[in-house]
């Protein structure tokens, strides 16, 4: 053998996935009448989302739970301004 040579493997027992991914999102509550459409859709905002996945599958001798599961990490940041639409929102106070 070689002694300038080395074992090198191609892969490794872990994988590793990363996703990214923005958005538009429904704030709905019942902060404002019902099933309204304006209410619905007038509160709308902007979700930005950053995703990681741990996957320890990748080995052939994977227990039940590695092989069937993954560890997921999760960022992300939403922003709405919310407002109160419809009737009882229009009317002056009285």
């Amino acid at each position: 053998m070689c002694p300038f040579v080395q074992l090198m493997e191609a892969q490794t027992f872990y994988e590793h996935e990363v996703s990214f991914s923005v958005g538009i999102f429904q704030l709905r509550t019942d902060y404002g009448i019902n099933n309204d459409a304006e209410t619905n859709f007038g509160n709308q905002g902007v979700e930005v989302s950053l995703n990681y996945y741990y996957n320890t599958a990748a080995r052939r001798s994977a227990s039940y739970f590695q092989q069937h599961f993954k560890y997921r990490l999760n960022l992300s940041y939403s922003t709405v301004n919310l407002e109160h639409f419809g009737p009882d929102a229009d009317a002056p106070l009285a």
